[in-house]
């Protein structure tokens, strides 16, 4: 850390003194420059630990989540897609130390789109930060293929309104050959009902990508996707 930078937040910590709203335990400016939270680093990972790494299914595209959609894990993950809080970004990215789908293939990581205007809004792209911090740690390579149009927010739609308002708003960036690429596998903030990741795996595959799986930083708990409930009801439905 830049030492003005250090010493202004060491200033701040002594008078304002920050603590982990989970254990109580007191924030080091170190941790609090960068990640402006209130969860120490060990609340943190015991929060990723405990959120089972959800898995969904997508009309077939299987897919992980890091945390499930809801309570602390929501609160965070909304701080990330406000922007502005990298630290909090990279602190998450880190709890997959390896790639978490199976195979062994030489993945290419392909971020969802942001509009521009959100992404101005911001100061950047979580996505896209996401897939380049992934692409370090994982030893794979990211790729802009997507852009998105301009279209109505996506905020408070059913899975069918998603899917109408969505449509068409997703197309490749130019003119890009496909075919000869790696397995795709696209990244996003969160899933909620499927509709963006499946509407971006037609986009791709219509130009002749493979496209493999998915992972995001949460997913919301969805029962018609959670992979588990969906192996749950076929083992019912062999009992039958």
């Amino acid at each position: 850390m830049n030492p003005v930078l250090f010493l202004r937040q060491s200033l701040l910590h002594l008078c304002f003194p920050a603590h982990c709203q989970s254990c109580g335990c007191a924030l080091l400016p170190q941790s609090r420059a960068p990640m402006p939270r209130n969860l120490c680093q060990d609340c943190l990972g015991n929060l990723c630990r405990q959120a089972q790494q959800p898995r969904f299914l997508v009309e077939g595209l299987e897919g992980r989540a890091l945390l499930w959609y809801e309570d602390e894990a929501a609160r965070l993950v909304r701080l990330i897609k406000e922007g502005g809080h990298s630290g909090l970004l990279r602190c998450l990215a880190a709890q997959w130390a390896n790639f978490p789908l199976d195979g062994e293939a030489h993945f290419l990581l392909v971020p969802v789109p942001t509009h521009a205007h959100r992404r101005r809004e911001r100061g950047g792209d979580p996505v896209e930060d996401l897939c380049a911090l992934w692409s370090k740690a994982w030893k794979l390579k990211w790729r802009r293929l997507l852009r998105r149009r301009a279209g109505r927010h996506q905020r408070g739609l059913g899975a069918g309104e998603r899917r109408r308002n969505l449509d068409g708003q997703y197309v490749l960036r130019g003119h890009i050959r496909l075919q000869d690429m790696p397995p795709l596998v696209l990244v996003d903030d969160v899933m909620t009902t499927g509709a963006t990741l499946q509407l971006c795996r037609q986009v791709l595959e219509s130009a002749g990508g493979q496209v493999v799986g998915a992972l995001t930083l949460a997913c919301a708990p969805n029962p018609l996707l959670r992979l588990e409930a969906l192996d749950s009801l076929d083992m019912e439905e062999m009992k039958d």
